[in-house]
């Protein structure tokens, strides 16, 4: 069994998982549209998740377990 420390790590790695394939999700799409175009253009890319994003996300996914 893990204690509070490790269950509320774990939420952040989860958190940091989900929003880093998000990111490589949208990079790949604007990629695939930059290389399905005729003409040129510069691309507007994802941002990648910062800090406060993912504690951001850790805490709605806190919020969701903890309520159901």
């Amino acid at each position: 069994m893990s204690n509070p420390y490790e269950l509320r790590f774990e939420i952040f790695q989860q958190a940091k998982e989900i929003l880093i394939d998000e990111y490589h999700a949208k990079r790949d799409a604007v990629l695939h549209q930059y290389e399905m175009e005729e003409e040129a253009f510069y691309p507007d890319m994802p941002e990648y998740p910062s800090f406060d994003s993912i504690v951001k996300m850790a805490k709605e996914i806190n919020h969701y377990v903890s309520k159901s």
